[in-house]
């Protein structure tokens, strides 16, 4: 793939702000005094529409985590509120992302004693082997989190 110039990387940028916008306002029940949902009705909408899936709430933790960190949790807080059934798929999820997790841990561990940062790895089954400088791995332990952080609270 050939890189990107300036010009498409401030594209690239402004894009992602406004669809990070986008979603922020979806998860917001903030109206005005002519036209408002109560804060149940707010809920059932969010249900309704689906917008907001546990793969969904994942893969905006995964984009956004770094650039947006404070607005996506208080993103995540507002949909988790609002969204109650959200937090019951989540718990059902909760076996696989922990599995992940544990994935996660495991190829953490492994990078760590390549480099001598600890005397032992864990070995775990069907851990990713170790790739570069370990911050995707690292990224990927604070994304999932967050998204958990977000639920519990």
């Amino acid at each position: 793939a050939a890189e990107m110039g300036d010009d498409e990387d401030l594209l690239a940028r402004r894009v992602s702000r406004r669809m990070f916008q986008v979603w922020y306002r979806l998860s917001q029940a903030k109206e005005n005094l002519h036209e408002f949902f109560s804060q149940e009705r707010f809920g059932e909408f969010l249900q309704r529409a689906n917008a907001f899936t546990v793969c969904r709430v994942l893969d905006l933790c995964a984009i956004y985590s770094e650039s947006c960190r404070v607005r996506l949790q208080i993103m995540l807080a507002s949909v988790f509120q609002h969204h109650p059934t959200l937090s019951k798929e989540l718990e059902k999820a909760a076996p696989t992302i922990a599995g992940q997790l544990w994935k996660g841990y495991g190829a953490l561990s492994q990078w760590c004693f390549a480099r001598g940062f600890i005397e032992e790895a864990e070995a775990v089954e069907g851990a990713p082997e170790p790739q570069g400088d370990g911050t995707d791995m690292f990224a990927f332990v604070v994304d999932t989190c967050l998204v958990l952080k977000a639920a519990m609270c």
